[in-house]
């Protein structure tokens, strides 16, 4: 039994809202709590993302193809400020984990590997922003029924594997 496309949307947004509530208490018990600000600052910033992807999967595919057709100008800036952000939080993430490595910290709440795997978690938050662009294309369900005539044409001219005659006719 298939789920249709509504109910896999509806259940996709709950997931990513479930996300966002659980990214946002991060947020809270580690500003408050343990006052572990870069932790606070990852898991924020992945809570803006798991927004902005949460909006890119209710805006259809239609408007954002059309907003940003593949090829375009605006296409290639967004998907490569989403590339650099993506390889941003990654480099600090790395950095973070560095530095708890370097001062040998212990796991807890106030290390700078909790906040490394914030940043891991931004990071992949802001990757899929543009995975949900990455796949969006033209619509291609009109190429196969393209008309007798216009296929003759396209073959017109086109050698034969077996010999050396063009063919002419191939319907």
């Amino acid at each position: 039994m298939a789920i249709s496309e509504k109910k896999c949307l509806f259940i996709r947004v709950a997931l990513y809202l479930l996300f966002i509530a659980a990214y946002a208490a991060g947020v809270v018990v580690f500003i408050i709590i343990f006052s572990n600000y870069w932790a606070a600052a990852g898991f924020f910033l992945a809570c803006i993302f798991i927004a902005i992807t949460t909006v890119l999967y209710v805006v259809p595919d239609k408007k954002l193809t059309a907003r940003l057709p593949p090829g375009s100008f605006s296409r290639i800036i967004f998907q490569s400020t989403i590339l650099i952000g993506t390889l941003g939080l990654f480099a600090v993430a790395l950095y973070l984990l560095a530095r708890g490595i370097m001062l040998k910290q212990r796991w807890t709440g106030s290390s700078y590997f909790c906040s490394f795997i914030a940043f891991m978690m931004a990071a992949k938050w802001c990757y899929f922003i543009g995975y949900r662009v990455h796949g969006l294309r033209n619509d291609t369900r009109t190429i196969g029924k393209a008309d007798p005539e216009e296929i003759k044409k396209f073959f017109e001219d086109v050698p034969d594997a077996w010999s050396n005659e063009k063919n002419a006719d191939i319907m």
